[in-house]
């Protein structure tokens, strides 16, 4: 670890011996036989008494910086509790450059509530995308009033869902269908997952725990680099659904 503080202090300038010995708080004895071995591997180069890193030097603390960074974007439990597989794998590896998450746990008065702020983005949105395994409560409310403003919705639904729905719910899910600016498909199993959903400005997951339990929280970002990723996930499910053009 001492040297990769050592790394981490060269990286945006070099530095004399004095200085890192105060920054580091580290004894001459100590420092002097690491930036020995540092100079020796080409990984850092001195000239009199400053030292700074090679190329090559730069390249290692750019990973290193980088693993720092994933290592912080998955502290706490929330990322080692809960079901990511249902993200491909191809995407699952940008997950970990995708920043600027936020956890919602809702209060207990509101657990079975959609989240407002979302659902009004939603609303002004061009495009919305939804993959679920469950009927969101407010459903076909919502999917009218997105219809109805002039919006695009996609929905893909386990197929289990889509007959209990189908059953439930013919003429409302019939109507939807006959939209022009409604597409719904059905896939045959999906696991990890409770509900997705992606618009224009943000995403929102809502994983199951890793024992397929079920619990109140999701996550929300409505960075670009996120949206995008969303947009991939569902294009990536809708090339293995089935097409519904009637019931």
């Amino acid at each position: 670890m001492e040297k990769i503080n050592m790394l981490l202090l060269l990286q945006d300038s070099p530095k004399e011996k004095r200085e890192m010995l105060k920054e580091l708080e580290m004894s001459p004895q100590k420092l002097s036989p690491q930036l020995i071995e540092l100079t020796k591997s080409k990984i850092v180069k001195h000239q009199d008494d400053n030292y700074e890193l090679t190329a090559m030097g730069h390249l290692l603390v750019a990973e290193i910086s980088s693993m720092i960074e994933t290592m912080k974007f998955f502290h706490g439990d929330y990322w080692w509790n809960h079901n990511f597989n249902f993200i491909p794998s191809h995407l699952l590896k940008r997950l970990l450059k995708i920043r600027g998450w936020t956890k919602y746990d809702p209060a207990i008065s509101e657990i079975y509530e959609y989240n407002k702020a979302f659902y009004e983005k939603t609303l002004l949105s061009d495009s919305v995308s939804l993959l679920s395994v469950v009927q969101p409560p407010f459903f076909f409310k919502w999917a009218s009033e997105i219809l109805d403003r002039g919006g695009n919705l996609s929905v893909i639904f386990e197929l289990n869902l889509f007959n209990k729905i189908k059953e439930d719910n013919p003429e409302a899910l019939q109507k939807l269908i006959n939209s022009k600016h409604f597409r719904l498909y059905t896939y045959s199993e999906l696991r990890g997952l409770f509900y997705f959903v992606q618009c224009d400005t943000c995403i929102l997951l809502r994983p199951l725990t890793n024992d397929d339990s079920y619990d109140h929280t999701h996550l929300i970002n409505s960075s670009m680099e996120a949206v995008q990723w969303g947009r991939e996930i569902f294009e990536y499910y809708v090339r293995d659904s089935a097409l519904i053009t009637e019931i």
